[in-house]
């Protein structure tokens, strides 16, 4: 892994590692300051974010429009925090400690490509297509996201394939569960 933060290197890191080539991971810093500044991915994601949720809000018709995009900021900051929480306090059980930074770095970076792919499919999924045609194209993403997810966390996280899965699993439903804690709140 590099030395020094560079944000350019570290998309191309996240591009390389979202084409399942296993070089990607040597352009991350795996170092604290290098987990700390891939939380820019996380804000570059953002705006990526703000669209897909205007195109299909998870909130209920009527709903303050207010409310809810303040709702969605507390769940985007939350899983931002939460699951990178999560596995540093599992590191130790998986014996991954050595590799637990530079697999959140990857994370992080990997938002990038990921929530571009979402949000073009949200914004495909707005056009007169045929009936049906929308839903597949997002479980498609859905399947091809969580199977990089898997490939990436096997290989740079260096677990099982069942492990592999579990922590994707594990990501996928701490996302549901804030989105439903924070929404029933609100609503």
């Amino acid at each position: 892994m590099r030395d020094t933060p560079d944000a350019a290197a570290a998309l191309a890191g996240a591009l390389r590692l979202f084409r399942y080539q296993d070089d990607g991971v040597r352009l991350f810093v795996a170092t604290p300051a290098g987990f700390w500044h891939s939380f820019w991915a996380i804000a570059l994601t953002l705006p990526l974010f703000a669209i897909t949720m205007a195109l299909g809000p998870p909130g209920p018709p009527g709903a303050d429009p207010i409310v809810l995009w303040l709702g969605l900021i507390e769940v985007y900051a939350i899983l931002a925090f939460a699951f990178p929480l999560i596995i540093l306090r599992l590191a130790p059980a998986m014996e991954v400690e050595g590799r637990a930074l530079g697999y959140l770095i990857a994370s992080h970076w990997l938002t990038v490509p990921a929530n571009l792919l979402q949000t073009l499919v949200a914004i495909l999924g707005e056009l007169p297509l045929p009936a049906g045609m929308a839903s597949g194209l997002q479980l498609g993403v859905v399947l091809i996201l969580a199977g990089n997810r898997w490939w990436v966390t096997t290989r740079v996280l260096g677990v099982s394939g069942m492990l592999a899965a579990g922590i994707v699993m594990l990501d996928f439903l701490l996302t549901v569960v804030v989105f439903q804690l924070v929404l029933s709140r609100l609503f």
